[in-house]
Formats: C-alpha cells, sequence, structure tokens
C-alpha cells in the first residue's frame, strides 16, 4: 500500500514539473515570447546601426557644403548641372547606331 502511495505521489510531482515547465515555455512572456523579442531587439538593433551610419554620412556631406566651397562648387555643377555666370554649357548626346 505504502509503494502505491509513493508511486501516485511520484505521479503527481511529476506532473506538475511538466505542467510548470509547460506553462513557464508558452505563457505570455514565456520563453517563447523572450525569444521572439530578442529577435525582434537584434533586428532593430541592426537598423538602428544602419540608420546611424547614414546619418553620419549625411552630417559630413552637410560639413563639407557648409565649409568647403570647392565640394558645393562641385555638387551644383554635376548633381544640378549648373554653371558659373558666362560659361556655356556643352551637352554631348550619344546617338543610337543603326544594325
Amino acid at each position: 500500500m505504502n509503494k502505491l502511495k509513493n508511486h501516485w505521489f511520484l505521479t503527481i510531482i511529476a506532473l506538475l514539473v511538466i505542467c510548470a515547465t509547460l506553462y513557464l515555455c508558452f505563457q505570455k512572456g514565456g520563453l517563447q515570447e523572450q525569444n521572439r523579442i530578442q529577435q525582434e531587439i537584434e533586428i532593430l538593433t541592426r537598423k538602428n546601426d544602419s540608420l546611424q551610419q547614414i546619418l553620419n554620412q549625411q552630417e559630413e556631406i552637410i560639413q563639407k557644403l557648409s565649409s568647403d566651397s570647392f565640394y558645393m562648387e562641385f555638387i551644383a555643377r554635376t548633381k544640378f548641372g549648373m554653371a558659373k555666370k558666362g560659361e556655356i554649357g556643352y551637352q554631348f548626346i550619344q546617338l543610337k547606331s543603326e544594325k
């Protein structure tokens, strides 16, 4: 009779441990949720690093434009096609070859 009580007691304890483990793993805020949040944090950290790099590049361009007149002229000429007063601009057109 004593062995039967011990058997039931151990079975109940084992079931409680299994239920507690499943509860901890699958409850809201459990291990799965924590893993998902950790992956999301890693993705957002990489995006943040990428955006910070772009911001640093933009700040460097702003600094160059505000302090380097040669760079400002280069951008005006290449990006916007501007010319100094009195300069004549030429545009080269590539003709399509006949086949």
